[in-house]
């Protein structure tokens, strides 16, 4: 072989080299990528017409009406809009932090398996306009600063300096407090029609309540009781 042959043939095993090294990274997206830029860079926040939180059984459901913001996994009880828009907003503009190299792999070891807080978003057609996975917290200290675990989709795992602890599978933590320091002294008795029943309660005093035809073994959630006469007062749209 000759001189210039062998040269040639060097040449070309060093670029096919240099292509196997590309193709070989090419699977995995660069930190910088997601390092400091928006998750959710093509979500427009006009366009979010419901939010579904979920967590450990439990789903919190908000949607938008003709009366605004409602939390419509709880009788359509009027929503605490300033915590929702803060919340969207603050979500909507998180940066991407630390991505976890092979995360993904394990994902139960950053709360983001069947433990994960999934926050959902869908337009006015029910089109899913994102899906976020909040994991478990990064707790701060003296040597490193605290964040959570995320997962936009079926992304990466990333750490975010932010906790985003807003956001809750409780639908009563999402209720416009204003609405229940609503004080209704004259109602003393409610009537409740479901489509499969009607129920009536009576009030005889404060956190005292009892259905009519109440048999001895039932019980009454003085929680869901108590909201009763604030939303008779106030119904919210539905």
């Amino acid at each position: 072989m000759s001189k210039k042959a062998l040269l040639t043939l060097l040449a070309l095993l060093i670029v096919a080299g240099g292509a196997a090294i590309l193709l070989k990274g090419g699977g995995r997206p660069p930190a910088s990528r997601i390092a400091g830029d928006k998750l959710l860079p093509d979500l427009d926040l006009a366009r979010v017409e419901r939010v579904v939180v979920s967590f450990a059984g439990q789903t919190a459901v908000l949607e938008r009406g003709a009366a605004g913001w409602a939390v419509s996994s709880l009788f359509g009880y009027p929503a605490d809009f300033p915590r929702l828009r803060d919340s969207l907003a603050e979500l909507i503009e998180v940066k991407g932090g630390s991505v976890v190299r092979g995360g993904t792999d394990s994902l139960a070891d950053f709360g983001l398996a069947t433990d994960a807080t999934t926050v959902a978003l869908f337009d006015s057609s029910g089109a899913d306009l994102a899906s976020v996975s909040l994991g478990r917290p990064r707790g701060g200290g003296a040597s490193r600063p605290g964040g959570r675990y995320l997962r936009v989709g079926d992304g990466p795992v990333v750490l975010l300096k932010e906790d985003l602890a807003r956001f809750s599978a409780n639908s009563d933590e999402w209720i416009d407090k204003k609405v229940l320091e609503v004080n209704s002294p004259l109602t003393r008795r409610i009537k409740i029609t479901l489509p499969e029943a009607s129920y009536t309660l009576d009030i005889s005093g404060e956190n005292e309540y009892r259905l009519e035809d109440q048999k001895k073994n039932e019980k009454i959630n003085h929680g869901s009781a108590a909201r009763l006469p604030t939303a008779a007062v106030r119904p919210a749209s539905g």
